[in-house]
């Protein structure tokens, strides 16, 4: 690795913003117009080799780029406008610790190209210093512009055009044709002889595949940037294995990297740059609209987020007033978010499935759970009791798998205890309500239990008003159950308000513990069915 972290302080529509680079493969994404190529070129333009005292001066890429960087294909500037001029740019990186020699962090800043034109474009320069081979950090870089990835069917190029052989290397041609095949789902590539052959136009070079069966002139678009990207990163894999010491690591970046590729191609890509990236110590950098890419690295990141400075995915997004924001990609919340961002969409989190036994027990969930977390329910409260529910689950029903169930209290007395094993063994999908009876003989008791002055302070209504007709409750479970629903029915809202608080305060433990229990669920479940956890909502635990 050897950037950690790149900060922009000014540039163009960017004002100090930040992101972290991943060890391997950093995509950064957004809509047009959200400086995505630009910043790529930043993070190219600050390496270059150009220190004829740096044991990798003068190493060229398998086909010929002279790991230099070069202004032109980065960046076009016109003075006439304030943020194109010396001065108004600035940026930071913050290098690996091991990398030696250098400033950590290291500043670029833009100073002026020759005083006595003062319209020129201004070049870019380590901040502080002007001395002859101070402006660029000495690693290899290699920037793979849509210049360098223009179509050769594009050209001007003809069969008596002379081309390059530009691999002979029995073992990176080896690699080449595995990678090729695995891109392009050609199994039969690299069986024949096969070459990669290299011709210029102009000041555009074009790389293509000739096999027994065509020539490198009929190669499509996507298969030419196939080979280039490959005949890149291979580069660096030659430069690493035929250096005795000064290697420390490569950059490599790319804009436009799913250009022209058919998505299975871009997913293998994918997967072809990871590993090669690992083995070969390259940061890959590139700009992507791919849904594919950003799936699959979805994928990496959040599979290894205990060590996610592997891959990163960094969002560019142009806000009111023409600034661009940068933000990084870390969880399920942030994948979404970024999607609805792309897709031009409002944000909405995913929503889980919960089943209730009735509207009552709907009732005291929200009111436990608040309304931040109970948005975030689908609540599904039904007449069926919690003997249909276990049933319905024991049959394995596809909706209630991949949901939250929620029954009264008084299953944990009124269940039998094969309905008790089986909900204890099902804890991923089954809660218990706080208390031991249904909610409404829970709030039935409250209020019987309270003295008339207790009731006074906490009750908008007198209690011997509120229990005018309802003072003698029966003793018999489904009497007593039938009489305290038809409290609940015919008490007025406020109060059944106020009795919920009431009851909750009385319970605060056994609501605190149920509300953990219901938070930890969600956020299982959330894994499970690639929803948003509750936790990374900000406040809503």
């Amino acid at each position: 690795m050897i950037v950690k972290s790149v900060l922009i302080k000014q540039f163009r529509d960017i004002k100090n913003q930040s992101f972290y680079v991943g060890k391997n493969l950093t995509a950064i994404v957004g809509k047009n117009k959200s400086m995505k190529s630009t910043v790529l070129g930043v993070v190219s333009q600050t390496f270059s080799l150009t220190d004829i005292n740096n044991p990798l001066y003068g190493k060229k890429t398998i086909d010929g780029y002279n790991l230099i960087s070069q202004f032109s294909e980065k960046f076009k500037f016109d003075s006439k406008y304030e943020n194109d001029r010396a001065g108004k740019h600035e940026w930071t990186l913050t290098l690996e610790d091991d990398i030696d020699n250098v400033n950590n962090p290291f500043s670029v800043i833009s100073i002026i190209r020759d005083k006595k034109k003062p319209n020129d474009p201004p070049r870019f320069w380590k901040a502080g210093t002007k001395g002859k081979g101070s402006g660029y950090l000495q690693i290899p870089v290699y920037f793979l512009s849509l210049s360098r990835l223009y179509p050769i069917g594009e050209s001007n190029l003809t069969y008596q055009t002379v081309a390059t052989d530009v691999l002979s290397d029995p073992e990176l041609k080896q690699d080449f044709d595995k990678a090729y095949a695995s891109i392009l789902s050609d199994p039969h590539f690299g069986k024949t002889e096969t070459s990669i052959h290299q011709s210029k136009s102009g000041k555009l070079s074009f790389l293509g595949v000739t096999t027994d069966k065509y020539s490198y002139l009929a190669n499509s678009a996507g298969e030419s940037n196939i080979a280039k990207i490959i005949i890149a990163a291979l580069s660096f894999k030659k430069i690493k294995r035929d250096t005795i010491s000064g290697y420390v690591g490569a950059i490599l970046c790319i804009d436009e990297l799913d250009a022209t590729l058919h998505p299975s191609a871009q997913i293998k890509l994918i997967d072809f740059l990871n590993k090669i990236s690992k083995e070969n110590n390259i940061q890959i950098l590139f700009t992507t609209h791919s849904q594919n890419i950003i799936e699959r690295l979805k994928q990496f990141i959040l599979r290894n987020n205990t060590t996610n400075n592997m891959n990163h995915i960094v969002l560019f997004t142009q806000r009111t007033g023409e600034i661009v924001t940068i933000d990084t990609i870390k969880n399920i919340a942030d994948f979404r978010k970024m999607e609805a961002n792309l897709l031009t969409k409002p944000y909405i989190p995913k929503k889980i499935d919960v089943y209730l036994e009735d509207p009552v027990a709907s009732k005291l969930l929200t009111k436990i759970l608040g309304t931040k977390i109970s948005t975030r329910l689908n609540k599904c409260p039904s007449s069926l009791g919690f003997a249909e529910y276990i049933e319905l689950h024991t049959k394995k029903i596809p909706c209630f798998l991949n949901s939250i169930i929620v029954l009264d209290g008084d299953v944990a007395t009124k269940g039998t205890s094969t309905q008790k094993a089986h909900i204890k063994k099902h804890k991923d999908s089954f809660i218990l309500l706080p208390g031991k009876e249904a909610l409404e003989i829970e709030l039935y008791n409250t209020i019987a239990e309270m003295t008339p002055e207790e009731a006074s302070s906490c009750l908008s209504q007198k209690q011997e008003v509120i229990m005018a007709d309802f003072t003698s409750c029966p003793t018999g479970h489904s009497e007593k159950k039938d009489f305290c629903k038809r409290f609940y029915r015919e008490t007025d809202v406020k109060i059944i308000n106020e009795l919920l608080s009431l009851w909750i305060n009385k319970n605060k433990t056994k609501v605190h513990e149920f509300k953990n229990a219901f938070i930890t669920m969600f956020d299982t479940l959330a894994v499970k069915t690639n929803t948003e956890p509750i936790e990374t909502n900000s406040g809503q635990n």
